[in-house]
């Protein structure tokens, strides 16, 4: 604006805002929050919530998982991110809960999806296509308001992670 009437530069000090620790759950309102997704009818109602909060991926990349990307057999079980953010490619252990989730939820899907064309999207909208992150969304915030908290997939991420530090994880790795 001042360079567009040719006046000299604004001599204004920038407010310094306080660095806030990022929103996360508290370890009553996890066990709360996993409490009411374990108890969703749906088998996709268990394992997006599930999948989220015990592996800390980001809601798109979540969306972005195909059936081939996920293993849940054997003692190796993860997922696997392969356009992460910056394009990284990782591997994310997947815990017993989350193993067990996603596994109900692919026999679901294959039930479901048994004579229907579909994508190879890990979940599925009920056309048989990739549900966005928006729908992903909407399933983890359902979740919460079934157990009162209000909160979003980011939350998830954050809650995850902070409890990788709290348990002595090195910060760099889980960064």
């Amino acid at each position: 604006f001042y360079q567009f009437f040719f006046f000299f530069p604004a001599k204004i000090a920038r407010e310094d805002l306080p660095q806030e620790a990022p929103k996360a759950l508290t370890a009553d309102e996890q066990k709360r929050y996993v409490a009411a997704a374990q108890a969703s009818r749906r088998a996709l109602d268990r394992a997006v919530p599930l999948l989220l909060i015990n592996t800390g991926i980001r809601i798109g990349e979540c969306a972005a998982l195909d059936v081939g990307d996920v293993s849940v057999a054997g003692r190796k079980a993860r997922i696997i991110v392969r356009n992460g953010k910056g394009d990284r490619y990782r591997e994310v252990p997947l815990n017993e809960a989350a193993r067990d989730a996603i596994r109900d939820w692919l026999l679901e899907r294959n039930k479901r999806f048994d004579e229907i064309q579909t994508e190879d999207a890990l979940f599925l909208n009920p056309q048989g296509r990739r549900m966005s992150a928006t729908s992903l969304d909407r399933i983890v915030r359902k979740s919460g308001k079934a157990c009162g908290i209000d909160l979003s997939a980011h939350v998830l991420r954050h809650t995850c992670l902070t409890q990788l530090i709290r348990k002595g994880h090195d910060l760099i790795l889980v960064a």
